[in-house]
């Protein structure tokens, strides 16, 4: 009853609004209300059903050069997915990568995602895609858009706990893409991206057991702490 109320306040005050960047904003707060408030308001009465995570070392070589911190709390038909990461190395110059990503999902619909990546203290990355009224609007540094896409089922957060059997296709949230996913061997699948950086992911019993990933200038490998 309390989230309908809020629900109602704030169509109300949008109705009287004409400046689309307000309403915008109004927009991604019934969002906020309505897909994770539920998942707040249970935080303070239970634990979460489930807790899944995971640390991936990151090694260029045989030298450790970072990690990739992969959390999954589920409550109820929600998912929540956050990673965070960190990556240091040296290359022609100094390299320190930063990132910080949520994920949500809503009975396995992905209905909000953002994305924050520094490198060397300027941000490179910083975007977010939220679902409403059955359309994906995806927020940038620079522009707004409503994007022409399915509902989204699976993004590459969900490859780092389970293997993709059977999937064809990955969302991509960096460039709000699908993506063919390619079977190159036994539990084992590759990604191409558009800026032709590649990433090879090797299972076992259903679980990530090594993530390769190849660019221009790197190649690294992310291991699983287990």
């Amino acid at each position: 009853m309390l989230i309908l109320f809020f629900i109602y306040i704030i169509k109300r005050i949008r109705a009287r609004i004409g400046d689309a960047k307000i309403i915008y904003n109004l927009n991604i707060l019934i969002i906020i209300v309505i897909w994770i408030g539920p998942l707040l308001l249970s935080t303070a009465k239970i634990n979460p059903t489930k807790r899944e995570a995971v640390v991936y070392h990151v090694f260029k070589g045989n030298i450790k050069i970072g990690y990739v911190n992969v959390e999954k709390l589920t409550f109820n038909e929600t998912s929540t997915y956050i990673i965070n990461s960190e990556i240091k190395t040296r290359m022609i110059f100094k390299f320190n990568a930063i990132g910080r990503e949520t994920y949500i999902y809503r009975k396995d619909i992905l209905v909000h995602s953002s994305i924050f990546r520094k490198l060397n203290n300027k941000v490179k990355l910083n975007q977010s895609l939220s679902l409403l009224n059955g359309a994906y609007i995806f927020k940038g540094k620079r522009k707004e858009e409503v994007l022409n896409i399915e509902p989204i089922r699976i993004n590459l957060v969900r490859l780092f706990f389970k293997e993709p059997v059977g999937i064809k296709k990955i969302y991509c949230d960096k460039y709000k893409t699908m993506l063919d996913l390619m079977v190159i061997g036994k539990s084992t699948y590759k990604l191409c991206f558009p800026d032709k950086s590649s990433c090879i992911y090797k299972y076992k019993n259903g679980k990530c057991i090594s993530i390769i990933a190849v660019g221009v200038f790197y190649k690294v490998k992310l291991v699983p702490n287990i």
